[in-house]
């Protein structure tokens, strides 16, 4: 969360603007590992498709952690993905390839003389050697490209443009990556089992290279190409060359493992090697390394989800009442302090709903629903909705109390209003 003091400000333009490039970047993202897919299953690998679950898992229980790890400490920087970006290339014969694109990239620099083809081309350029962590060839192209441009005045106004969109741009980024988390994770629940696997795609092409603060002015351009590629680099999936992938990684992380590692690092290795195990034990020791009960909470709902669970827990221990408890953590943050009511109390409310024993799920929904409706005006057209909701979730007696609380207050003033209050539960709330 951001510290006081710096409050986020954020035009709606600039915000729609950046999330139409959000979504731009996640649909080519998709198209991608659908056609690296695509290309497997025509070369008659059945085995890719299971290779393909075991990868997607894997990440988004790292993603998930970044995500989180992100929204509490966005300019610390965190080596999920930059991690598996360095093996692939150490790993893959990519050296030929990188430098190739390399030189296209600087032909280009040198004769694209405003044809918009040849710009794209070289953006493109930009954004692979990114992905592939190649930071050096990335600064040094930008930093060419702005030498180049520095004489041509058109193009002034639009790079300080580009600059100035970014001048609180961790923490758009932080506040986009957790809307995605929710919408992501109420999707999961309305899909339920069978639409897991479009679901964990789709999470997993979420991904974020390690960054750092901008250590000065003239970097903020080397900043934006490093956090904001939003697609994975084609894996050339061929043979089994997913699992060798997540098997190899996960062995070097495994060497690794000395004084040195950090908690982060015992938490990808968990992921990749599946040891939910691990997993738990490190996130429950180290929760607020990874943004506590935020993290923890999404990752066992996505084992939950997944049917993964069972295996860290013992045989005696309810899985459900395991999940609770962790939703009831993190519902207990979001209805603290550290959140902004209007926020924080309509997200509990989403996972409060999605407890599974009943009496915990009424309890924590009636006490959210209620001190939701105290902090709202008798005169509040939104406080209709929350009625509206207190019938959905099938808790007549919370709507009943908060129509009759809103009739009282507007008794004495607007007999109307308050007629049409306590019509509202005499309409929609009796047994059907």
């Amino acid at each position: 969360m951001a510290e006081e003091g710096h409050e986020l400000e954020v035009s709606d333009r600039e915000l729609e603007g950046y999330a139409m490039g959000f979504k731009t970047a996640l649909e080519r993202a998709r198209r991608e590992v659908e056609d690296a897919l695509e290309e497997s299953a025509l070369l008659d690998w059945p085995e890719i498709d299971t290779d393909y679950e075991s990868l997607c898992r894997a990440l988004a229980c790292v993603d998930i952690v970044g995500i989180c790890f992100v929204y509490e400490s966005a300019t610390r920087s965190f080596g999920t993905a930059s991690r598996l970006l360095n093996w692939y290339v150490a790993h893959h014969d990519m050296d030929q390839e990188i430098t190739e694109i390399s030189s296209r990239a600087h032909d280009l620099l040198m004769h694209v003389d405003g044809e918009s083809d040849g710009e794209e081309e070289f953006w493109e350029c930009v954004q692979f050697l990114a992905c592939m962590d190649m930071s050096k060839h990335v600064a040094l192209l930008l930093t060419q490209w702005l030498q180049e441009k520095s004489e041509d005045h058109e193009v002034d106004q639009g790079t300080e443009e580009i600059r100035t969109r970014f001048i609180e741009s961790t923490w758009r980024l932080a506040i986009l990556h957790v809307t995605l988390v929710e919408e992501w994770w109420s999707a999961m629940r309305a899909a339920g089992i069978a639409g897991m696997e479009s679901l964990i795609k789709r999470m997993c092409e979420l991904t974020s290279p390690e960054t750092g603060p901008v250590e000065s002015e003239t970097a903020w351009y080397l900043k934006v190409i490093l956090e904001y590629f939003w697609f994975y680099p084609n894996l050339n999936v061929t043979g089994g060359a997913v699992s060798s992938i997540v098997e190899s990684a996960a062995k070097l992380l495994s060497t690794e493992k000395d004084a040195s590692v950090t908690p982060m690092d015992v938490v990808v290795h968990a992921c990749l090697t599946g040891n939910v195990n691990e997993l738990l034990t490190t996130l429950s020791a180290d929760g607020k390394e990874f943004g506590g009960s935020m993290t923890v909470c999404h990752i066992v709902d996505l084992l939950y989800y997944t049917g993964s669970l069972s295996e860290a827990l013992p045989a005696e221990r309810d899985v459900e009442q395991y999940r609770d408890g962790r939703l009831i953590d993190y519902i207990d943050l979001l209805t603290s302090r550290a959140l902004p009511k209007a926020l924080g109390y309509r997200l509990a409310e989403d996972y409060a709903a999605a407890s599974h024993e009943e009496n915990l799920r009424r309890r924590k929904l009636s006490k959210i629903l209620l001190e939701t409706a105290e902090e709202m005006s008798p005169t509040d057209n939104d406080l209709m909705a929350v009625i509206k909701r207190s019938l959905d979730h099938r808790l007549p007696d919370v709507a009943l109390r908060i129509c009759f609380a809103r009739y009282e207050a507007l008794s004495d003033t607007d007999v109307l209003s308050a007629i049409r209050a306590l019509g509202c539960y005499l309409q929609g709330s009796q047994p059907t």
